[in-house]
């Protein structure tokens, strides 16, 4: 799970931010499914809410964590290639010679993990993982690049130590322009600690999701491999009063061009056996979806097909965006969408939101980024009040976000939204 994620100079992040996931000290009462309680005591929320004018950084913050997590599996061929994506601050001649900089404090297994990582568009300048036994925290491998020479030195306690050979491969793997995390993917290592971390990146960090542009990437991956899911989707259709009563999956070839099969290769998310076949063939075996659609007419009720292409944006949308919810809830992930509110009904979207925080024993963790205010009045009756942030930017250029729990004063508003809209909780900072 997420506690923080820190950034200091990425695209408009000029100064360190924060979001934090951790659980206000004072106790807010009937939310217990929104929240998680690690074994060292610290509470971490499952659901966050960010808003912001547009053009305020909320993408920004987004691309951050997606940038960071896809660089932990990018393998170049040449330590020549650049890196893509880490641009840093342009409105200040300081900042633009200088490395984004990227902090990142999670759980897994119940250990709590400190990754730091600086980075610009040539080389890693340094890259660190600790974890934490009680409040002490032991270093697992500290990495620096000077003039293009990369050196990983590695902890010498025993139990996380690995061995020569295991260390000269990894130095060896491991080009000025990839992360650490990346060449760890590539050897067997017994290190608990770092194994547990290696399968959190392959199966608990989420790809983002726009729903901008509607398409069914999680539904046709995953419909025919859990009947669970389609259950799960059923239900939801049902609820949403919708006339869809089945899904009918069909395939179809899809050709991968050549240029984009290495990289296919390299990619640690997509299942070993799907590489396999993409790099064999040339191309993979594409689920397409139908939707079973019930009418009832003057003879009666009848069903009918309706392939992908006819269905409105909006039935798109909540499909798969709770195909995703559905998947990286039972895998215990962490999940983040950009714009929610897009082509989905209002009511859908309490909807969506309200039945991810009320699921029991689930230690998923949802981020949205959105302009739907009205979900602001829902604080308190739907979810905690430290599950709100904000983005704001400054006359500077740089953005800067804060809680909604931080603003003084805040607790005499009749409605959040109302404030939110009229400027007021910048000015109360």
């Amino acid at each position: 799970m997420i506690l923080e994620f820190i950034v200091k100079n990425f695209a408009s992040f000029k100064d360190e931010i924060c979001l934090s996931f951790e659980a206000k000290k004072k106790k807010i009462q009937g939310h217990e499914t929104n929240i998680i309680v690690m074994p060292d005591g610290t509470k971490i929320i499952r659901f966050l809410s960010l808003y912001g004018r547009n053009a305020s950084g909320k993408s920004n913050l987004i691309a951050a964590y997606e940038n960071m997590t896809t660089f932990w599996l990018w393998r170049p061929q040449s330590s020549s290639m650049p890196i893509n994506g880490f641009v840093p601050f342009r409105f200040d001649t300081e900042t633009v010679t200088k490395s984004c900089h990227f902090e990142l404090k999670f759980y897994v297994d119940g250990l709590k993990y400190w990754y730091l990582l600086d980075v610009n568009s040539k080389e890693v300048e340094s890259e660190s993982l600790y974890y934490y036994t009680s409040t002490r925290k032991k270093m697992l491998f500290d990495r620096t690049t000077i003039e293009g020479i990369t050196r990983i030195e590695f902890n010498n306690i025993t139990d996380i130590r690995p061995s020569s050979l295991l260390k000269k491969e990894i130095n060896m793997r491991c080009l000025s322009n990839m992360s650490v995390m990346s060449a760890l993917m590539g050897v067997n290592i017994d290190i608990k600690p770092i194994a547990a971390v290696k399968e959190w990146i392959r199966n608990k960090v989420a790809p983002f999701l726009s729903i901008n542009q509607p398409e069914l990437g999680y539904t046709q991956t995953f419909i025919d491999k859990d009947d669970n899911l389609r259950d799960h989707l059923k239900s939801v259709m049902k609820e949403a009063d919708f006339n869809i009563v089945d899904f009918v999956t069909k395939t179809r070839r899809q050709s991968v061009p050549k240029e984009i099969i290495p990289f296919i290769e390299r990619n640690e998310r997509i299942p070993a056996e799907e590489r396999a076949e993409i790099v064999s063939s040339g191309g993979f075996t594409l689920p397409t979806i139908e939707f079973i659609h019930s009418v009832e007419n003057e003879r009666g009720i009848e069903t009918y097909p309706l392939s992908e292409e006819y269905e409105s944006s909006g039935t798109i949308n909540l499909v798969e965006l709770e195909s995703a919810l559905y998947i990286h809830s039972k895998q215990g992930g962490f999940f983040y969408v950009d714009e929610i509110e897009h082509s989905l009904h209002p009511a859908l979207i309490k909807y969506v939101i309200e039945k991810f925080i009320d699921e029991k024993d689930n230690d998923a963790q949802l981020l949205i980024a959105t302009h739907y205010t009205p979900l602001l009045d829902e604080v308190d009756s739907l979810f905690r009040s430290d599950s709100i942030w904000f983005t704001d930017k400054g006359k500077n250029g740089s953005t800067s976000i804060y809680p909604l729990y931080c603003e003084k004063g805040s607790q005499r508003f009749n409605s959040f939204q109302a404030a939110y809209l009229e400027g007021l909780f910048k000015r109360l900072i």
